[in-house]
């Protein structure tokens, strides 16, 4: 190739020698070629002047990629159709396109487990239920009580027998009645406990105030002492009493209500200084009025008349 062209050249810069001053100038024969040093002159004249904008070819070889091999490459026009350039790329920082810079990428991916904090889908298949075997929290909620509203294993032996100390169900059925079966064969327990007194006594001695005394067992516990009503015969029951006679007594819960029938020789409504001649005490305290849990005392006193003293009744306690 650069014989080619040293010849264009040198024809060129013949004819540039032949025009050269604006006039004709006289060419040496062929003969006196041979004294002219062309080498010298394509050095020193020619060579300097030369187009720079060509290279050799081994330095051409040496700087460039040949385009044979340039087939896994873009060319810039492809390069552009495909690439998104530099200044396209300045509105898609920050997540709003399809493209971040490098550093909003890693500030992006700073909210993420690195690989060496995350289990592989194998480990969590290992160490995790399927979403669709697991209960959510509201179903979990609305399945199960709060462990705040459950007894622990502590409290659970501490509060109930154990299971060894305890029967079945067939062992119960054999060693106990049911409910209907007990109906039955027991009278219900009362709400109300009835029962009735006879205090009765001799007064030998004219003027003189005999006492006579009795007692009565309710044959149950009470919660606490009832409360104390006398009913003399042809009074109206209190509130308490309501309803309740001497042949039918009655009384409210808590309550225990005493009605008496006509009594003999019996200091009722006399003004004495022991006070009304019928009373009701507490046995374990001797107050009057009064009862204790498990029942009552009676006390009698004459009128002074001599012969018998006597006093009867009813009674009821509400439970």
């Amino acid at each position: 190739m650069w014989k080619t062209r040293m010849r264009t050249v040198m024809v060129g810069a013949t004819a540039a020698a032949l025009l050269a001053g604006g006039g004709a100038m006289l060419v040496a024969p062929a003969s006196a070629a041979s004294a002219t040093n062309w080498a010298k002159i394509w050095k020193k004249q020619i060579k300097p002047r030369a187009d720079k904008r060509y290279v050799t070819n081994s330095k051409a070889n040496s700087t460039y990629a040949q385009k044979s091999s340039l087939g896994g490459y873009y060319t810039k026009g492809q390069a552009d159709s495909v690439f998104a350039t530099q200044s396209d790329l300045a509105n898609l920082v920050g997540g709003q396109g399809d493209f971040v810079t490098n550093d909003a990428l890693q500030t992006l991916l700073e909210g993420y487990a690195k690989t060496g904090d995350s289990y592989t889908k194998a480990e969590s298949d290992s160490n995790y239920a399927p979403k669709g075997d697991s209960y959510t929290k509201a179903e979990s909620d609305a399945k199960y009580p709060l462990k705040s509203d459950s007894y622990t294993k502590a409290e659970s032996d501490a509060k109930y027998p154990l299971k060894s100390d305890s029967y079945t169900k067939a062992q119960s059925d054999s060693n106990y009645y049911s409910k209907s079966v007990s109906d039955g064969r027991y009278v219900a327990a009362q709400s109300v406990l009835k029962g009735t007194f006879y205090v009765v006594g001799q007064n030998f001695t004219d003027a003189t105030f005999a006492l006579f005394s009795g007692s009565v067992s309710f044959g149950t516990t009470l919660s606490a002492a009832p409360t104390v009503h006398v009913v003399a015969a042809g009074d109206t029951p209190p509130v308490a009493c309501a309803g309740g006679s001497a042949a039918s007594p009655t009384a409210a819960a808590g309550q225990l209500c005493v009605f008496l029938r006509p009594t003999q020789n019996v200091a009722i409504g006399t003004a004495q200084a022991s006070g009304d001649g019928f009373q009701i005490v507490d046995p374990t305290t001797t107050a009057d009025p009064g009862a204790s849990t498990l029942g009552f005392g009676i006390r009698v006193m004459g009128d002074g008349t001599v012969g018998h003293v006597a006093a009867y009744g009813s009674w009821a306690v509400g439970k």
